[in-house]
C-alpha cells in the first residue's frame, strides 16, 4: 500500500476542509432561502428581501443560491406591483369625486396661441378683476403644479422682496422674485417657487379660521389682512393642488406597477 507523503496528506486535508466548508455555506444559504420563502408566503415582504439580500452579501460564490434568491426577489416585486396597483386604484376612486367637486369652484384658463398647458384659478383671484389692489394669487396648472404670486399696487413702489403671513403668534416668511412696472401707479409682482407657494398656502389653510395679516417686506413695508372670501379661495386652491398632486402621483405609481407586472407576465414567477 502506497503511503502518502506529508505534502500530499496536507493537500488532501485542505481539500476536504474546503469541500466541507463549501457544503456548509451552501446549507446556510439554503436555510436563508427557505426562510425567505416562508416570509413571502406570510406576506412579510420587506423581511424576505433582507434575507435574500444577505445571500448575495454573505455567499457571493454560491451562484445557484444567488440565482434562486434573484427569482424570489422577482416574486416579491411582482406581488408588490399587484398590491400597489389595487391599492392605488381604490384610492383614486375616492379622489376623483373630490377633485370633480373642487373643480366646480374654478375656472380653466389657457391662451392657445402662447401656452401649451392651462391652469385652474378661482374666480375671485383672476388677475383681470384685481389689477389695482394688493392680493395673493394662487393657481394650479394642468400638470398639478402650484404657482403663487404677491401683487402690490400703490402710488409709490416699495420694492417688496418677501411676504410674511402671521396669525397670532404663528408666522411664515418667504422670499420671492420681484418684477415691478409703472402704469397709473406702481405695480409689483412677487413670484414664488412651488415649495414656497406650498408653505404659504399651507399656513393659510391651517389658520383659515383666524385673522391672517399679510406683510409685504421691502424698502417700505405694507400691511393688509386677508378677507374671509380670499382665505376661502386660497384654501380651496391649496386643496385642489393637494388632490390633483395625489392623483398624479398615484397614476404614476400605477403605470410603474403595470410595467413591472407586464415584465413578469411572460416569465415563470413563483408566488
Amino acid at each position: 500500500m502506497k503511503r502518502l507523503t506529508i505534502p500530499a496528506f496536507l493537500f488532501l486535508i485542505c481539500s476536504l476542509a474546503l469541500i466541507s466548508c463549501g457544503n456548509s455555506r451552501k446549507q446556510d444559504a439554503q436555510r436563508r432561502l427557505d426562510k425567505a420563502q416562508c416570509l413571502i408566503d406570510s406576506m412579510h415582504l420587506q423581511q424576505a428581501r433582507l434575507e435574500l439580500d444577505s445571500i448575495h452579501l454573505l455567499y457571493p460564490k454560491q451562484v445557484d443560491m444567488r440565482r434562486q434568491a434573484k427569482a424570489l426577489n422577482d416574486s416579491i416585486t411582482f406581488i408588490e406591483a399587484q398590491r400597489t396597483l389595487a391599492y392605488s386604484d381604490s384610492l383614486l376612486q375616492t379622489l376623483f369625486p373630490k377633485a370633480d367637486n373642487l373643480l366646480k369652484s374654478f375656472r380653466h384658463e389657457k391662451n392657445d396661441k402662447y401656452e401649451d398647458h392651462g391652469r385652474y384659478v378661482h374666480p375671485l383671484l383672476i388677475t383681470d378683476r384685481n389689477t389695482s389692489r394688493c392680493m395673493l394669487q394662487a393657481e394650479v396648472t394642468d400638470e398639478s403644479r402650484l404657482t403663487l404670486k404677491s401683487f402690490y399696487f400703490g402710488n409709490k413702489n416699495i420694492n417688496h422682496t418677501s411676504v410674511r403671513l402671521s396669525c397670532q403668534e404663528d408666522e411664515n416668511i418667504q422670499q420671492g422674485s420681484n418684477h415691478s412696472f409703472q402704469a397709473e401707479g406702481w405695480h409689483e409682482i412677487l413670484t414664488f417657487n412651488e415649495e414656497q407657494a406650498r408653505q404659504l398656502l399651507n399656513f393659510i389653510s391651517a389658520n383659515k379660521n383666524g385673522r391672517i395679516k399679510v406683510t409685504l417686506l421691502g424698502d417700505k413695508n405694507y400691511i393688509y389682512y386677508l378677507q374671509n372670501n380670499e382665505k376661502e379661495a386660497l384654501e380651496k386652491t391649496y386643496q385642489l393642488y393637494i388632490t390633483l398632486s395625489d392623483i398624479r402621483h398615484l397614476e404614476q405609481q400605477m403605470n410603474i406597477s403595470r410595467k413591472q407586472i407586464e415584465k413578469f407576465a411572460n416569465k415563470s414567477v413563483k408566488i
